[in-house]
């Protein structure tokens, strides 16, 4: 499925969602996670003021203050402390949502409980002051303006839109519950009406901006995320990890010198023919499956594959981070190389034929130029190397007498008469036969 496709919102101007279940459920992970920040901070705000009515207890005489006192440290504080230490519980995250609700419920019922005890006009009066309203029209706006500002709270905890309606709806509920309760003045009423009628309409607004602008965030990074993802998947298919790392980290011109590395060559005898004589497709087709087997040889292996050139593949070992028994790792690929070999064959049906050269000394890898680039190696290793194979014989490993004193205590050679190479002269060979100890 496409990207954009995969994490296509719908409803989006009502109520959006993503259409992919899986998505969706990630997303609210997400959301709720980042809403928790929030929501802890709203608590320790609605703490500070649950501790501030106290002030008002103390105002409160005999019955009404063992009431309020009872209901506040009785009922409605530990209700309080189980909402609490379900934000801090291992399913916060899960139960987010939900948890908010029922404290900002909890919160609006107290503030109802409790003011009911409080007579306004004493608590005024004891202060100096003398109250300008009804005692009913004292305690239903001081209950509605906290109601409000709790509602406000909903708000900045991050709801769901469901769950801030559902908020708004618990708003109205109690605002007119409180208004038969306490019966206020018809002034105060049509004061009030406004913000009940609003309550809904602002509540599904804010929430909606909220989700569009966090889902459509989500979707940005998780986009930019694969991008980035599938960039240095291509980069690593390029370049080995190591360099690939050094390159993001400081791009330019990366060199090494290797002291001790192995290279090796394979070729598919009779190529040019084969390709004269078949359609282009049929023979990038045998290439790939022959190509494909030694990529994931050299990968079983530890080996380095460093590129491909026509029919030639190519590849090292002990670099780009130097080992002590890279010569026997070449030594494995070539043995498994000619056995995979052995299964495939050409668009003319026969088996297809190759020849591979080894050889190991120092090399200088690295990456150069600007775009385009790829990991490369370059020095008389990789030369005798090539000449390894190119001087060989069809179905055989043909190496150095170098990589011949390193391996012939683990591995079974067959010497072959001196060859004459192009720059070197006459040297010393040894055809690879296989692992001591393994059936050849």
């Amino acid at each position: 499925m496409n990207a954009d496709a995969q994490y296509e919102i719908k409803n989006k101007n009502w109520f959006p969602c993503f259409k992919d279940a899986e998505i969706e459920r990630d997303f609210m992970r997400e959301f709720n996670l980042e809403a928790l920040k929030s929501g802890k901070i709203g608590v320790v705000i609605i703490l500070t003021v649950w501790v501030g009515f106290a002030w008002f207890d103390m105002h409160l005489i005999g019955h009404g203050k063992s009431s309020a006192l009872f209901f506040r440290l009785a009922v409605a504080t530990p209700l309080f402390f189980i909402v609490l230490a379900g934000l801090y519980s291992k399913y916060a995250n899960v139960i987010y949502q939900i948890v908010v609700l029922l404290l900002l419920f909890i919160i609006q019922c107290s503030i109802y409980q409790v003011v009911k005890y409080y007579d306004f006009q004493v608590i005024t009066e004891s202060l100096g002051y003398e109250l300008p309203l009804s005692g009913a029209d004292g305690k239903y706006l001081f209950v509605f303006v906290w109601l409000l500002v709790i509602f406000m709270a909903s708000m900045i905890a991050r709801l769901n839109i469901l769950q801030s309606i559902l908020s708004g709806l618990s708003f109205i509920f109690v605002s007119l519950l409180s208004v038969f309760y306490y019966h206020p003045s018809v002034i105060i009423i049509i004061i009030i009406v406004p913000f009940l009628i609003t309550t809904l309409p602002i509540v599904w607004i804010g929430s909606l901006h909220v989700q569009q602008y966090a889902r459509e965030n989500y979707r940005a990074t998780k986009l930019l995320t694969k991008s980035k993802l599938e960039s240095e998947s291509l980069l690593l298919n390029i370049l080995p990890v190591q360099i690939a790392d050094r390159l993001k980290k400081t791009p330019g011109t990366i060199v090494d010198g290797f002291k001790h590395v192995t290279v090796l060559f394979a070729d598919i005898v009779g190529f040019t023919k084969l390709s004269e004589q078949h359609r282009p497709e049929s023979i990038v087709h045998m290439l790939n499956r022959l190509f494909s087997k030694f990529d994931t040889i050299s990968k079983q292996y530890g080996a380095e594959k460093i590129k491909t050139i026509g029919d030639a593949y190519m590849l090292a070992a002990g670099i780009p981070e130097a080992t002590t028994n890279h010569s026997a790792i070449a030594a494995d690929c070539a043995l498994d190389m000619i056995k995979e070999t052995e299964k495939l064959s050409d668009p003319d049906g026969n088996s297809i034929q190759i020849r591979i050269g080894i050889h190991t000394g120092p090399a200088i890898a690295g990456v150069i130029g600007t775009h385009k680039f790829s990991y490369d190696l370059w020095g008389d290793t990789v030369n005798t190397a090539s000449r390894m194979e190119s001087h060989g014989d069809a179905g055989k490993i043909q190496v150095s007498e170098e990589i011949y004193k390193i391996l012939q205590s683990e591995f079974i050679f067959e010497p072959r008469d001196e060859i004459k190479v192009k720059g070197k002269g006459l040297i010393k060979t040894f055809w690879l036969k296989g692992r001591r100890g393994a059936l050849i």
